[in-house]
């Protein structure tokens, strides 16, 4: 009971951040900080901006810093206390960091000594802007930090709504460490006051299935007692569908207009392993930003760099048009 009343402490602490990083490569400040200063005012957090300039390589070898490196700097700095100087504006805490060093160890070494309960990202900066893929960085921070990290895709549409959810959607698993996952689901829906779906999607081969009904009363009934299990005040929307998951994630951001996407990342479930591509793609191609949240993970667990590569209850279930036509045929 009291391990049970630890992590669902350390989850609340996690959806409500007291800390918030912002890694900024400085092209995306603006797109960036938007999404910080209003997660900030809804959670009392403090924001830090990290920057990293990268060391060039006559420096390294020791030569002296050069008259254009010193303007780079200055112009760093000035960005980053313009942002600031706006959050404060708006009476949010805001720290500003510049250091020299590689950018991926600058943003770790930056969250563990904060103490940090949550990064945002982007990927629209320099070095990958336009691409339908993570930067190296953002990859590496999006596989290797213990803390839920925001993610603003490169196909983000800006929106106020955007920054302010209504709408959380989550795709559930169901298998290993789905609970701990929903959990944190729960409470981020609940920190803004936001509708949740719970989306569960089923392999399509199982249309072909003789017991396909059964299956799906069988992940119905798993979602509807995920779901009364908790104490939630927002609305939680289920849905069980078959199909491919990532056009199925997509397609029903689209329908009901979600403002964030929470992917867990359950280490050894392939399906939503980062090596495998699915929250990968589901962050290339939304419309919307994605959080994702790795569980068993505490808050401030230290990060070891070199294991980094470069309102009332409603169910609904919805069903797979196929699916339908599948069922009706057997019955």
């Amino acid at each position: 009971m009291q391990a049970a009343i630890k992590a669902e402490s350390s989850i609340s602490l996690l959806a409500s951040p007291s800390s918030i990083v912002v890694a900024t490569d400085l092209t995306d400040i603006e797109q960036l900080l938007p999404h910080a200063i209003a997660q900030a005012m809804r959670t009392g957090a403090h924001i830090i901006l990290v920057h990293a300039l990268a060391i060039p390589d006559t420096v390294l070898l020791g030569g002296k810093t050069t008259l254009e490196q010193t303007h780079a700097k200055q112009r760093a700095r000035e960005s980053l206390d313009n942002a600031a100087h706006h959050a404060l504006s708006q009476g949010i805490r805001c720290s500003t960091v510049l250091r020299e060093g590689s950018a991926l160890d600058v943003v770790l070494e930056e969250i563990e000594s904060r103490q940090a309960t949550r990064l945002i990202i982007g990927t629209h900066g320099h070095g990958y802007a336009g691409q339908q893929i993570l930067g190296h960085v953002a990859d590496a921070l999006v596989r290797g930090a213990n803390l839920p990290v925001f993610v603003i895709g490169p196909h983000v549409l800006t929106s106020a709504a955007h920054t302010t959810p209504r709408r959380v959607l989550h795709p559930v698993s169901l298998t290993k460490s789905y609970r701990e996952i929903a959990g944190f689901a729960f409470q981020l829906a609940q920190t803004y006051d936001a509708d949740l779906t719970l989306l569960h999607v089923m392999d399509s081969g199982l249309l072909r299935g003789a017991y396909v009904k059964d299956i799906l009363a069988g992940k119905n009934r798993q979602l509807a007692e995920l779901v009364s299990s908790q104490k939630t005040s927002s609305k939680i929307n289920t849905v069980v569908i078959c199909g491919d998951m990532i056009p199925e994630v997509l397609n029903l951001c689209s329908a009901t207009e979600t403002d964030w996407v929470l992917i867990g990342l359950e280490h050894d479930f392939p399906w939503w392993s980062m090596s495998n591509n699915a929250a990968y793609q589901v962050i290339a191609q939304a419309e919307c930003p994605v959080m994702t949240f790795r569980p068993h993970s505490p808050a401030h667990k230290p990060f070891h760099l070199t294991q980094i590569c470069l309102k009332p209850t409603r169910h609904i279930s919805m069903h797979n048009p196929k699916l339908f036509h599948s069922i009706c045929a057997k019955s």
